[in-house]
C-alpha cells in the first residue's frame, strides 16, 4: 500500500487523470476532506497530550513548568481548530513557514521536556509527556502534504530526536533503552501508516465524488438541452407548420417566410451547441437586456424594468431565471395575441425575483393541458434551482408569470 503512494508510477497516475478536465470538481472535494482531516489530527495530538498529562503526574510535580507549556499547546491547538474550522482556503496549512513551525515546535518540546525531567527519569512506565504529540504532529502532516512527507519525517527524524532526548536526560549509547525507543518508534510508524491510509482512502473518495460529480452535471446539462430544443426548434417547428397550413397568402410568399424562419433557427441552434461556460451571462440585468433584444428582433416589444436589482444570485440560479423567462416570452409571442410585454426584476445575492407580465389572451388555468414548456421549462426548471414559479392567467386578462429564488 504505502510503495504504492510513494511510487513515481502512481504520481503519474494521478497527474494524468488531473488532465481530465474533472480537476476542479476533485480540488473542491479534497478541500473539504483536508479540513476534517486536519480537525481531526489537531484533536486527536491534543487529546493525547492531555492523556499524558495524566500518567506523568511525578514530572509535573517536580518540574511545573512542563504543565504550563502543556497547558499553553492545548490552548494554541483550540486556537487553530478554531482557524481550520472557519470557512475558506486553508492558506495557514497550506504554508511551508507553519508547517515548520509547528514540526519544529514538537521536536522542541520533547527536547526541552527530556532536559527538564529528573536525568535517568525519560524511560519510566507510563511517563511520556509530549511524544504522543509528536504522532499526532506526524500524522497531521502525512495527511496534509503527502505520504512522502510523513515518510521523510518518520525516517529522518525519529532517530536523531529519540537520541537527543536520551542524551539531555543523561543516557549514553551503552545505556540507552533501545526496547523503550523501538516501543517509540512503533507508535511513531502506527500514526504514519494510519494516516497514509486514511490520505489514500481520502483521495480516492475524493476523485470518486468528482466523477459522480461530473456525471450527474452532465446529466442536468443534457436535461437543460433537452428544454433549449424545446424552447428553440420545437417552438420554430410548431411556428413552420402553422405558417405553411396558412391559406390565405400565394405559396411563395409562404415558402419565403418559411425558409426565413428556417435559416434563423439553424443559427440559433448553432451558437447554442456551441456555447460553454464563459459564455454565461455576466449578470441578471445584461441576461434579461440580452432577452429583451432578441425577442424585440422577433417582433415582440418588451419593456425591462431593473431598478429593483441589487445585486446578482448565483450563476445558476441566474441561469435558471434567464430560461424560465425566455420560454414566457415565448408564450406571449405565440399565444397572447399581442406585441408588448412588460419583465421586472428585483433581487440581491440572496433573492431573486423575475415577473414577466401581459394583457394579452390570457387561457383558462383550469382548461390548461399543463404542457412540456411551463411544467418543465419554467416550473421545472426553477426548482431545481432551488426556487419556484407561479403562473396566474384568465380569459381575455393576460398571463403573469412570477419566478422566485429560494423556495419560502
Amino acid at each position: 500500500m504505502l510503495a504504492r503512494l510513494l511510487s513515481p508510477q502512481a504520481v503519474h497516475h494521478l497527474a494524468r487523470r488531473h488532465q481530465t478536465g474533472i480537476e476542479r470538481v476533485d480540488a473542491v472535494a479534497r478541500q473539504r476532506i483536508r479540513r476534517w482531516f486536519a480537525l481531526v489530527a489537531i484533536t486527536w495530538r491534543s487529546l493525547a497530550l492531555l492523556i499524558a498529562l495524566v500518567g506523568s503526574k511525578g514530572w509535573l510535580l517536580t518540574a511545573p513548568q512542563l504543565l504550563i507549556a502543556a497547558c499553553a499547546v492545548i490552548a494554541v491547538n483550540i486556537g487553530l481548530f478554531a482557524r481550520v474550522a472557519r470557512p475558506g482556503p486553508l492558506r495557514l496549512l497550506n504554508s511551508p513557514g507553519f508547517f515548520a513551525v509547528d514540526v519544529a515546535t514538537a521536536t522542541v518540546l520533547n527536547l526541552w521536556a527530556s532536559a527538564t525531567i529528573p536525568h535517568h527519569s525519560l524511560y519510566l512506565p507510563y511517563h511520556d509527556l509530549f511524544f504522543p504529540y509528536a504522532w499526532g504532529t506526524l500524522a497531521l502532516w502525512t495527511g496534509l502534504r503527502s505520504p512522502l512527507t510523513g515518510a521523510v519525517l518518520l525516517v529522518g527524524g525519529q532517530i536523531p530526536l529519540q537520541l537527543g532526548m536520551a542524551w539531555l536526560n543523561g543516557f549514553t549509547l551503552d545505556t540507552v533503552d533501545w526496547a523503550a525507543v523501538a516501543d517509540r518508534d512503533l507508535w511513531l510508524l502506527t500514526s504514519f501508516v494510519i494516516a497514509a491510509i486514511v490520505a489514500w482512502l481520502a483521495r480516492e473518495a475524493a476523485w470518486a465524488s468528482a466523477r459522480e460529480g461530473v456525471r450527474a452535471g452532465r446529466e442536468a446539462e443534457r436535461a437543460q438541452t433537452l428544454r433549449a430544443l424545446h424552447d428553440t426548434v420545437l417552438q420554430t417547428l410548431e411556428a413552420l407548420a402553422l405558417q405553411a397550413a396558412t391559406t390565405d397568402r400565394p405559396a411563395e410568399e409562404r415558402l419565403r417566410e418559411v425558409r426565413a424562419v428556417a435559416l434563423q433557427q439553424a443559427v440559433e441552434l448553432r451558437a447554442a451547441l456551441h456555447q460553454d461556460d464563459q459564455r454565461a451571462p455576466s449578470s441578471l440585468a445584461a441576461g434579461l437586456g440580452a432577452l429583451v433584444q432578441e425577442f424585440r428582433a422577433r417582433g415582440l416589444q418588451v419593456e425591462l424594468v431593473t431598478a429593483e436589482l441589487a445585486a446578482d444570485p448565483p450563476v445558476s440560479v441566474t441561469e435558471a431565471l434567464l430560461g424560465a423567462a425566455r420560454e414566457a416570452l415565448t408564450n406571449v409571442r405565440k399565444h397572447a395575441g399581442i406585441s408588448r410585454a412588460v419583465v421586472r426584476a428585483a433581487g440581491s445575492t440572496t433573492t431573486a425575483e423575475v415577473l414577466i407580465r401581459d394583457h394579452g389572451a390570457g387561457f383558462d388555468p383550469g382548461l390548461a393541458n399543463g404542457g412540456y414548456g411551463l411544467a418543465h421549462s419554467v416550473i421545472k426548471r426553477m426548482r431545481e434551482a432551488g426556487g419556484d414559479a407561479e403562473i396566474w392567467a384568465a380569459p381575455a386578462r393576460g398571463t403573469r408569470v412570477r419566478l422566485w429564488w429560494p423556495v419560502r
